[in-house]
């Protein structure tokens, strides 16, 4: 059951702030290098599971490097990045402070190409990290590795019809 009001404790100053930086160089007029950086950072009151306030802070921290290309093999793009989200929440239950820390890290890389003027095709392969910390119990992770390939055509049949295939491939580890 709901209680009728929740049990109140000290509240903490809530505060919230982000940065975002991007950047980009045309290395030559069919290469263009982007790389980018963002954080953030909010400290608010929560209502926790047992109708608690709790004082709760997230970070998140992420860095992504996409290099683009125009060649006669078709469109290629490479795209590596990393994001990290950090969660404190005291008390936790049972008076266990939970500390989340979560990291994922993706590597992929994809080529769009045409054959003919009707049909366009793209191979793409996929490389994904992601782990988790454990808590309240310090000192573990889960994490996972996926590899994936996809490809995808699609095909103007007429300048209103057209028919898309898609398809995608992941194996865990």
């Amino acid at each position: 059951p709901i209680p009728i009001t929740e049990i109140t404790g000290p509240r903490v100053r809530e505060h919230r702030g982000e940065l975002n930086l991007t950047g980009l160089v045309h290395l030559n007029p069919k290469t263009l290098l982007e790389a980018g950086a963002s954080g953030s950072l909010a400290q608010i009151n929560e209502m926790g599971a047992d109708y608690q306030i709790h004082d709760a802070k997230y970070t998140t921290d992420s860095v992504q490097v996409k290099l683009t290309a125009e060649s006669r093999l078709g469109l290629l793009q490479a795209t590596a990045y990393t994001n990290w989200l950090t969660e404190t929440v005291i008390p936790g239950v049972a008076t266990q402070n939970y500390h989340f820390r979560n990291r994922v890290t993706v590597a992929e890389l994809h080529d769009i190409f045409k054959l003919g003027a009707n049909h366009t095709l793209r191979a793409a392969a996929e490389y994904r990290y992601d782990i988790e910390s454990s808590t309240p119990t310090a000192g573990a992770n889960i994490h996972y590795n996926d590899f994936a390939g996809s490809g995808m055509w699609s095909w103007n049949i007429t300048p209103s019809l057209s028919l898309t295939n898609a398809l995608r491939v992941d194996q865990d580890r």
